[in-house]
C-alpha cells in the first residue's frame, strides 16, 4: 500500500496547477483544505445515500439544526455529514458552474466541518480559482485521489499533512520550528511533561486537564492522550487548545481511531491473536479507521466493531453469536459478510445485533425472541429485522444513545427506528417498556413517558 511520501508527492503535484495566479508559498491556501475536503468526500462515500433519504424525510420537519445535524450523523456512522447531493465525481459534471457547485456541496456538511472551512477562508480561494480559470481542473486532479481511510490509515493522514506543511512553509524561507516539530520530537516532550506526575498515573479515576496554548496542528494533545492511554487508562485527560494560526485549527479538526481493548481474555475476545490477560490497552491490529467506542460492544467474551463500515467481531462464538455462519471462537478481529455501511452493533454476549443501511440485523440465541425475528430459532448470520430502512441504533444490555431510560436485561433488545424506541424479548418484569410482561418475538412501541 502506498505510504504518505506518495499521497504528499501525489497532492505536490497538482500544486503545480496553481503556479501563476498563486506564488508557492500560498500554494497551502488551496491545498490544504482540498485535501480534508477530498478525505471527508472519501469517508463519507459508502453511507452518502442513506444520509440524503434521511434528510429528504426530515428536512421540512420541525427538528432544529442541531438535532438534525445529530440525527444525520447517526445515518452517515461518523461525526459529521454531507447532505448535498454533490460529490467530487459529480462536481465535475458542470465545468462552468462548479464554483457554486463547489460552495453548495461545502454548505451541505455538518456545521462543525463548516467551520473548518470557514477557518481555511476558502470560499475567496474558490472565487480567485474560478477567475484563473483553474478551479475545475484542481477538482478532477483532487478526485482521482484515493483518501479513504482503508487506504490511507489516520496515521499516514497526518504524516501527510506534516509532510505538505513542511513543503509549503520551506518555499516562504521559515524555519522548521516556526510550522513543524517533528513527532518525535513531540513525543519527548510529552515523556518528559509527565515524567514527575505519579500521582496521575497511579491514581485510578484521575482526572486532569492539558492546554497546548500554541498547539498548532494539535500533534501536543493527540501524543498527551496516547501516552496517557498506554500508562494508566483508568485516568482522564481533558484537551484544550488554541492557536492563532485558523489555518492549523482546520488542519487539526479531522482525526479517526485506534481500536485497543484490554482486561479478560479467555476466549480471545481482546482480538489480539491469544488468550493473554492485559491490564493496559494493547492495540487491535494497525488500523486507524475504527468508529468511536461506542459503537464497540464489550461484553462477557466477545466483541462486535465497526472499521471503516466493516462490521468485525470476535471471541466465544458457541451460539453462532459472531455472525459467521459457524459456531467457532476466534481470537482476532473477523469480517461479517462483505458490506460496508454498517453503523452500529450491539453484542450482547450470546447474541448480536447491528444496522447497516438503515437495516437492522440480529443474530445468534434467539431462546425468549430477543433476536426480534417473529420466532424462538437461533441463527449464526446476520437476519433482517422487518423490512424498516431507517434503524439508527440497537442495544442489547447497554443503555440505547439518547434514550437514557433504556436497561434492557440479557433478554431484551432494544433500538431507535426513525426517531422512536422499539424494544423486545423476554419482558419478564416488562423491560420492554409496552405495559405488559408478555414475551415479544418482534420490535413492540415503547410508551412514551409523557
Amino acid at each position: 500500500m502506498p505510504d504518505h511520501n506518495y499521497f504528499s508527492n501525489l497532492i505536490w503535484q497538482i500544486a503545480d496547477l496553481l503556479r501563476g495566479p498563486y506564488r508557492p508559498p500560498q500554494y497551502e491556501r488551496v491545498m490544504l483544505p482540498m485535501t480534508v475536503l477530498r478525505r471527508f468526500d472519501c469517508v463519507l462515500a459508502p453511507t452518502k445515500a442513506r444520509v440524503l433519504a434521511e434528510y429528504d424525510k426530515r428536512k421540512d420537519g420541525k427538528l432544529n439544526a442541531d438535532a438534525l445535524d445529530r440525527l444525520l450523523n447517526k445515518a452517515s456512522g461518523q461525526r459529521f455529514h454531507n447532505h448535498s447531493r454533490l460529490d467530487f465525481e459529480k462536481l465535475k459534471g458542470d465545468p462552468d458552474n462548479i464554483e457554486k457547485h463547489l460552495v453548495s456541496y461545502i454548505k451541505g456538511f455538518s456545521a462543525n466541518v463548516r467551520r473548518i472551512f470557514d477557518f481555511f477562508e476558502f470560499e475567496n480561494e474558490i472565487e480567485k480559482m474560478r477567475e484563473a480559470n483553474i478551479l475545475y481542473l484542481v477538482v478532477s486532479e483532487f478526485c482521482d485521489v484515493d483518501l479513504h481511510p482503508s487506504t490511507v490509515g489516520n496515521e499516514q493522514m497526518g504524516l501527510m499533512f506534516e509532510n505538505l506543511i513542511r513543503r509549503f512553509n520551506e518555499l516562504a524561507n521559515e524555519t522548521a520550528g516556526d510550522h513543524f516539530t517533528p513527532r518525535e520530537v513531540i513525543r519527548l516532550m510529552v515523556n518528559i511533561l509527565f515524567i514527575n506526575d505519579d500521582k496521575l498515573l497511579s491514581t485510578p479515576g484521575t482526572v486532569r486537564k492539558l492546554l497546548d496554548p500554541a498547539c498548532g496542528t494539535g500533534g501536543m494533545l493527540a501524543e498527551a492522550q496516547n501516552y496517557l492511554r498506554d500508562h494508566h487508562e483508568a485516568a482522564k485527560l481533558y484537551v484544550f487548545g488554541q492557536d492563532y494560526n485558523k489555518r492549523a485549527y482546520a488542519t487539526a479538526a479531522s482525526d479517526a481511531g485506534k481500536l485497543y481493548c484490554w482486561g479478560n481474555n479467555g476466549n480471545g475476545e481482546l482480538g489480539l491473536g491469544n488468550t493473554t490477560q492485559y491490564k493496559t490497552p494493547q492495540q487491535v491490529g494497525a488500523d486507524t479507521t475504527w468508529t468511536a467506542i461506542s459503537q464497540i460492544s464489550f461484553t462477557q467474551n466477545m466483541t462486535c466493531g465497526i472499521d471503516a463500515g466493516k462490521l468485525y467481531c470476535w471471541g466465544y462464538g458457541a451460539y453462532g453469536q459472531l455472525g459467521l455462519g459457524n459456531t467457532s471462537e476466534y481470537h482476532t478481529p473477523q469480517q461479517v459478510g462483505s458490506d460496508t455501511t454498517w453503523t452500529a452493533v450491539s453484542a450482547n454476549g450470546y447474541d448480536s445485533c447491528g444496522v447497516d443501511g438503515g437495516k437492522l440485523y440480529c443474530w445468534g440465541i434467539n431462546q425468549s425472541g430477543e433476536d426480534g425475528l417473529g420466532n424462538t430459532t437461533s441463527y449464526n448470520t446476520p437476519q433482517q429485522v422487518g423490512s424498516a430502512t431507517t434503524w439508527t441504533a440497537v442495544s442489547g444490555p447497554q443503555t440505547v444513545e439518547s434514550y437514557p431510560y433504556a436497561s434492557p436485561s440479557s433478554y431484551d433488545t432494544c433500538g431507535l427506528k426513525g426517531g422512536v424506541l422499539y424494544c423486545w424479548g423476554k419482558n419478564a418484569y416488562g423491560e420492554d417498556g409496552d405495559g405488559t410482561t408478555t414475551e415479544n418475538d418482534s420490535p413492540v412501541l415503547v410508551a412514551p413517558l409523557y
